[in-house]
């Protein structure tokens, strides 16, 4: 059985600060948690560690389905294009620019 891995958040500038040392703590096993606004934003693990959690991702179906989950976030974190399109939303959603199922189906021509 794996032993638990070591984990700290920091926020973003202390990151920024002490990349080196984050990166030598990871290479050693650490698990680091980087803040961003007070909410874990980015996690990064050692290869060594997303290989067993690989492993054991295929030996159980929870595993398997957390880590699944865990890889698309690491993607739609990593596209810039989809990136910028939540951010886009996440403007229209404050600023009010929203429709109602039915205004959408409107839109669209839609009829019931």
């Amino acid at each position: 059985m794996a032993s638990k891995v070591k984990s700290q958040s920091v926020s973003t500038a202390h990151f920024r600060r002490d990349i080196d040392q984050f990166l030598m703590q990871v290479a050693n096993g650490q698990q680091i948690r980087v803040k961003l606004n007070g909410k874990i934003h980015v996690e990064i693990l050692n290869e060594k560690k997303v290989k067993e959690l690989r492993r054991r991702a295929r030996l159980n179906p929870k595993i398997r389905e957390w880590f699944e989950s865990w890889q698309e976030t690491q993607d739609i974190l990593s596209d810039p294009v989809m990136m910028d399109g939540i951010r886009r939303s996440e403007e229209d959603i404050k600023a009010g620019r929203l429709l109602t199922l039915d205004q959408l189906k409107a839109r669209l021509g839609f009829d019931d």
